[in-house]
């Protein structure tokens, strides 16, 4: 097993697709703030496509959006469609990131290629939501309601804490990290559970429900940050990360290279020869490429030749 470290070093790559230039490959657009809301109805929203201010009023219910990329959610009118309960989905696509200020004042932000859905308001004895992906939760704390959130192999229950989880489905394991406060994880459809107390972490893989109680909390949250922020980490990792971020497909010309990476990159970068520069130090090349269907996105092909 290999090691490197990537501090943004500067390295010019040779292996291009001959159909374009050096410079429209090595640029690959960073994500940005874009999302769709849809509502109860099915009627779906895309955010970046709307101006700021106030996007519809639902049943007491004022959704607003902010020119920095937040959908606030107010309550106008408490006794309004006050025994209804109607949910809204925000996702979030590939490329793509957005935050969201719950009816009760919660905080979220929504990594790539994510999704959260949520009731308007918080009737009953609990706060529950749904994620796919990843987010970052600051939940206002209320002691007589809890919060709750689902993802499709564990339940995180919190009264009032900052704490983020990782979901994708395309991710071997699910990780929850707490930064303030206590929480809760429970393994769906069984009995197992466990406290975090702030700095740790849970791992849940098919292997059972493991913690971590010295977390690497800057690295958790680095996407937040604007970062992609990694410590001795598999490459695929780190490729898959990119992918989200940047929109680009990933492949492999050989087997997956056994080398593991440490280092910090801002996500605004747009070049990409900045981003797999470490690459070289291995003897593993890579080349850009454009997909030959119609959305013509590009295609990163890490090449092993060790």
């Amino acid at each position: 097993m290999l090691l490197g470290v990537l501090w943004l070093v500067n390295h010019n790559e040779k292996q291009i697709d001959r159909t374009a230039s050096l410079e429209q490959l090595n640029y690959i657009e960073p994500g940005g703030d874009k999302a769709f809301l849809t509502l109860e109805n099915g009627v779906k929203i895309a955010l970046n496509d709307m101006g700021s201010g106030t996007i519809v009023n639902q049943s007491g219910i004022k959704i607003t959006k902010t020119q920095d990329g937040q959908l606030i959610y107010e309550i106008v009118d408490a006794d309004e469609g006050s025994e209804e309960i109607s949910f809204n989905t925000i996702e979030t696509p590939k490329g793509g990131q957005y935050q969201l200020i719950l009816p009760d004042k919660s905080h979220v932000w929504l990594n790539a290629a994510s999704s959260l859905r949520y009731p308007t308001r918080f009737n009953g004895k609990e706060r529950r939501v749904e994620l796919k992906g990843e987010a970052y939760f600051e939940i206002a704390r209320n002691e007589d309601k809890p919060f709750k959130v689902e993802t499709h192999n564990q339940v995180v229950e919190v009264l009032g804490t900052h704490f983020n989880i990782n979901s994708y489905e395309d991710e071997p394991e699910t990780r929850t990290t707490l930064v303030e406060g206590l929480v809760k994880v429970s393994k769906r459809f069984s009995n197992e559970s466990t406290l975090l107390a702030p700095g740790e972490q849970t791992i849940l893989s098919p292997g059972g429900l493991n913690k971590v109680q010295n977390a690497n909390l800057d690295e958790a949250t680095a996407w937040k940050n604007m970062l992609f922020q990694f410590e001795n980490v598999e490459i695929d990792v780190l490729m898959r990360q990119i992918s989200r971020w940047y929109d680009v497909a990933i492949e492999y010309e050989g087997a997956v290279p056994q080398v593991r990476l440490t280092g910090k990159i801002h996500r605004n970068t747009t070049d990409a020869s900045k981003i797999f520069s470490i690459l070289s130090y291995f003897n593993i090349k890579y080349r850009l490429e454009r997909l030959s269907d119609a959305s013509q996105r590009k295609k990163i092909v890490i090449i092993n030749n060790l």
